[in-house]
């Protein structure tokens, strides 16, 4: 007759290979035989666990620690609790583990994983991180650690984390759970890893090495849904769109209850001009999770370019439950505006996005100071200087600077929705109160008899559509042959480099001078006309009055509309739109007619 170790050891023999009724039928006899015994009151608990039983686990581990208190069992008691979503209980057994066993790698793992299911993101990487310094061979772990880091936008060191899953290649192991002390999160089996890395890669923009990663995920499993999604937008994102349909199509018949593959299918069919037919995806993902946040946010997305605001305000706010940012992300403890009337009081409304949606939505300022409230206005610095003194603010701050006592607040562009505004209702541009003329002037070079126009190519390189709204240099060659004209660059960042490829004297480079909008006021006084791209600049010149041409994408973005020449937010700007080819040489060949005619004529 076997011995007590004799049976132990059989039974976590055929645990580790995964067959977890006769282990546990082996436990159970151990049990029988010593009710006492804390080893299979544990390893039974670990077997409930792992059969899809937590509630049984906890209890089962919890008399093997009244028996005997051991690093192990506080370890998987915590596992056992986080299946149960009772992470603050599960961090508690593991930091007790962590007492009795300072350096025990599976939990400060699983410390992490829970750690970042309550929220702290920051102190999860920490404990990752330590786990790995002491067992660096745990693809599962990596994999946790490149999920953290994307969900704190470091898709950098995601990146480098998933590149060290894909290399050590499937955690059998870590799989398995070692006897459940060690928790995964996806990131082990190397079809996830690659599927991973591709993601960090695509939020990198290196799209083609973002191809290579899903693609190898799907030489590993075919049919892995979430790599032929990534697949398909990646390709769509190179412009690929036809493979892009292809994938994105297979990954929803894959998966038809999953809202995800319907939300990137919907978005090529809205870059492929059938607007109304994404929408009825759209539907379709929300009718399979009607809070998923993505559907919704996408759908607002679509809603507004469409014209159908007051309904694309409302799905526009689940934009704070998704990776674009929450709005109480910095811990306010004062509660959200919801436009109720409250008289005297202060609210604080603060910037959320670009600078372009900051100067765009202070419109609505006034209204809100109208309602009796007084008004802290958080701006991003480049902005500061532009409006000072702007109608129905008291007190204006810098983004990152301490800010005044406050009773309520709100993100500037929830604020459409909350005066339910339609096309019909847009509020009219707010001017600024410090107009360019009070500022000192900014030299223009060229010929005071000339028209001078401005000029800007590229928008904010971080933009995610910056790849299809920012205008190659070259291609605008043909606007420089329109005689004439006094060409002013009002490029600023990385891209105003590109002026080195024009020709000598032709276009004056005011970037040097532009520190911040006020002076991008200054020099747009001093000029005639703006051609733009989809950047800040145009929202500032629509703001001033000035003609400016607007140069968009297919689609473009949604406060543009889907159609039309005119702005519903700028009555000066012209829109210069591409066709179903999404190519700029026709753009810049109509523009540069346009200024013909007026110029030149």
């Amino acid at each position: 007759m076997p011995t007590t170790n004799e049976t132990l050891n059989r039974a976590m023999e055929l645990h580790r290979a995964g067959q977890l009724e006769a282990a546990e039928t082996l436990y159970q006899e151990l049990y029988n035989a010593d009710p006492t015994d804390a080893d299979a009151l544990h390893l039974l608990g670990v077997v409930a666990d792992a059969r899809g039983a937590p509630e049984r686990a906890v209890g089962l581990i919890g008399r093997a620690l009244e028996i005997r208190e051991s690093p192990r069992f506080h370890c998987n008691l915590g596992m056992a609790l986080g299946h149960l979503k009772r992470h603050d209980a599960a961090v508690v057994s593991y930091r007790r583990a962590l007492q009795l066993r300072p350096n025990y790698p599976e939990a400060l793992n699983n410390l992490g994983v829970s750690l970042e299911a309550l929220g702290d993101s920051a102190a999860a990487v920490a404990q990752y991180r330590q786990a790995l310094a002491l067992q660096p061979d745990q693809a599962a772990w990596w994999g946790n650690l490149g999920n953290v880091l994307m969900a704190r936008k470091d898709s950098a060191g995601a990146e480098a984390a998933y590149r060290r899953a894909v290399e050590l290649g499937p955690d059998l192991a870590a799989i398995l759970g070692q006897l459940g002390h060690a928790q995964g999160k996806g990131g082990a089996a190397a079809p996830e890893a690659h599927h991973n890395l591709a993601n960090a890669l695509r939020q990198l923009g290196r799209l083609v090495e973002a191809e290579a990663a899903a693609r190898q995920a799907l030489a590993l499993r075919p049919d892995h849904p979430d790599a032929l999604g990534l697949l398909g937008t990646v390709l769509r994102e190179q412009g690929r769109l036809a493979e892009a349909e292809a994938s994105l199509r297979q990954a929803v018949a894959l998966r038809p209850d999953h809202a995800a593959g319907y939300n990137n299918l919907a978005i090529w069919l809205a870059e492929a001009g059938r607007p109304h037919e994404a929408l009825a995806l759209y539907d379709l993902a929300s009718a399979v999770d009607p809070i998923d946040a993505l559907t919704l946010f996408h759908r607002g997305l679509l809603l507004l370019l469409l014209g159908r605001l007051e309904q694309g305000w409302a799905d526009y706010e689940a934009r704070f439950d998704t990776s674009h940012g929450k709005p109480d992300q910095r811990g306010f403890p004062q509660p959200r505006w919801r436009g109720e009337a409250l008289p005297g009081r202060t609210i604080l409304l603060h910037a959320e996005q670009g600078l372009g949606d900051t100067l765009q939505f202070c419109r609505y300022v006034p209204m809100v100071a109208a309602a009796g409230l007084r008004v802290v206005l958080e701006v991003q610095r480049p902005l500061h200087r532009l409006l000072v003194g702007f109608p129905g603010v008291t007190t204006l701050v810098c983004q990152g600077d301490p800010l005044p006592a406050f009773d309520v607040w709100c993100p500037l562009l929830s604020l459409p929705q909350l005066f339910a505004t339609s096309l019909s209702t847009i509020p009219a541009v707010i001017r600024f109160a410090s107009v360019a003329t009070e500022k000192a002037p900014i030299g223009v070079t060229q010929k005071a008899a000339s028209p001078r126009v401005g000029v800007v190519w590229a928008g904010n390189p971080r933009h995610p559509n910056d790849r299809r709204r920012s205008i190659p240099f070259g291609e605008l060659a043909p606007l420089w042959a329109v005689p004439g004209i006094g060409w002013v660059s009002l490029q600023v960042g990385p891209r105003a480099a590109d002026l080195a490829a024009a020709p000598p004297g032709l276009i004056e480079d005011l970037a040097p001078a532009l520190a911040d909008f006020a002076d991008t006021e200054a020099a747009l006084a001093q000029l005639d006309l703006v051609v733009t791209v989809d950047s800040a600049v145009a929202h500032l010149a629509g703001t001033l009055g000035l003609p400016c041409l607007v140069l968009l994408p297919t689609p473009p973005d949604w406060r543009w509309l889907l159609r039309g020449d005119t702005s519903v937010w700028y009555p000066s700007i012209r829109l210069i739109r591409q066709g179903e080819d999404h190519a700029w040489p026709p753009v810049i060949a109509r523009v540069a007619e346009m200024l013909h005619q007026q110029f030149a004529e």
